[in-house]
């Protein structure tokens, strides 16, 4: 079993360090984290699922309400955007896991989608945005008899 020289280690948790410093500041390049906290960018879970008569993007925004973000359908591409901020809490972090800050999802969607008929909910941090196929998109089925031969 080999180890890592001690300084090594060091260098590395000062790089890293660095690297979440960096990637945790708002707009006005302020910190969103203190050095040191584990950290990371909000970035939202996101499933994708189609039906034959629609589509379905759900998104797992937890600590959001409405007001907090956008929806919007643009060239059959979902965009959904927003802020998630941080809250401000006394004492200094032990441990910090929770992500915060500026997010922008872009999906792309099929085509033949109808986004004058998209809805979206929005209910305990999770986003459903449905949206219906046009009616020549909408996939039909038909079973083929099978002949020997």
């Amino acid at each position: 079993m080999s180890f890592a020289p001690k300084f090594f280690v060091r260098s590395l948790e000062h790089f890293a360090r660095s690297v979440v410093i960096l990637k945790c500041r708002d707009k006005n390049n302020n910190l969103l984290r203190k050095e040191g906290d584990a950290a990371g960018e909000f970035l939202p879970r996101v499933d994708v699922s189609e039906t034959g008569k629609e589509v379905r993007i759900t998104a797992e925004l937890p600590g959001l309400d409405e007001k907090d973000m956008e929806v919007a359908v643009t060239n059959n591409m979902l965009t959904i955007k927003g802020e998630k901020k941080v809250e401000e809490e006394e004492g200094d972090y032990y441990h910090s896991e929770r992500s915060y800050g500026y997010f922008n999802r872009t999906i792309a969607l099929p085509q033949g989608i109808d986004a004058d008929k998209a809805e979206a909910k929005f209910k305990k941090g999770v986003l459903k945005v449905t949206i219906p196929k046009k009616p020549e998109a909408q996939s039909w089925r038909r079973k083929i008899e099978l002949t020997e031969g």
